[in-house]
Order: structure tokens, then C-alpha cells, then sequence
């Protein structure tokens, strides 16, 4: 096992503005593998996308979210323990999508409109 290993994680993160109205967010995370004394842990990637549309001046939203597109997430491991070694590599149920819908009530737009206090110590000063 190679501890001198440089280990490093790769976000990136991107949102789109198609309209004032829709919008499509992109994320990509790349980790590399990992080890410590006794272990190491396998690399992964990860591609997630989100669709999200606007209604209705904004009080309703609509969102499309999958979770790794690709179904490229598997975790490796292995451990080492004096004469013993432990592999494990498996593929969970990483892909899924969720779709929500979310409406604000009462949404108005509220601006402070009085005197702040600050504004006395300002005039005596």
C-alpha cells in the first residue's frame, strides 16, 4: 500500500439560467482514492443534475433532481490488520430522482420603512 499517495476531491458546481424562468444546476464531484494505516478507500465520480422551473411570479417553483445520472458511485475498500486483509466492493442504489413542488403563500415583499436608530446618534453627532 502507497501512503504517499496524494489524495484530492474535484467539485464543480453550475447553474444555467435558460429564462428568468428556468434553470438547469449541474454538479460533478470526482474523488480519488484513499488511504490511511489501515485502510484504503476506493475513488469515485458523481454527476447530479436539477431542472428548476418558476411560476406564477415566482411563488411557485417546480424542481427535477436525479442523483448520479451515470450510475458511476461504487465504493471499494480494503483493510489491512497484521495478517488479515478485508476487500469489500459494492454498488449501492445511488441512482433516484426526486420532483417537488413548492408554493409560497403570502409573498410580499416587505421593506423596512421607518427610522433606524442609528439615525439619532447621527444627528447628535
Amino acid at each position: 500500500m502507497n501512503r504517499d499517495k496524494l489524495s484530492y476531491v474535484l467539485t464543480f458546481n453550475n447553474d444555467f439560467s435558460l429564462s428568468k424562468d428556468f434553470s438547469i444546476s449541474t454538479y460533478y464531484t470526482y474523488r480519488s482514492d484513499f488511504q490511511d494505516y489501515i485502510s484504503e478507500i476506493g475513488g469515485y465520480s458523481q454527476f447530479d443534475i436539477r431542472f428548476q422551473k418558476r411560476l406564477f411570479s415566482k411563488t411557485l417553483s417546480m424542481n427535477l433532481y436525479v442523483n448520479d445520472v451515470f450510475n458511476w458511485k461504487k465504493e471499494k475498500f480494503e483493510s489491512f490488520v497484521d495478517n488479515y486483509n478485508f476487500r469489500n466492493s459494492r454498488k449501492r442504489e445511488t441512482q433516484y430522482m426526486t420532483f417537488t413542488v413548492q408554493y409560497s403563500f403570502n409573498s410580499t415583499k416587505k421593506s423596512y420603512r421607518g427610522k433606524g436608530a442609528a439615525s439619532d446618534d447621527l444627528n447628535r453627532l
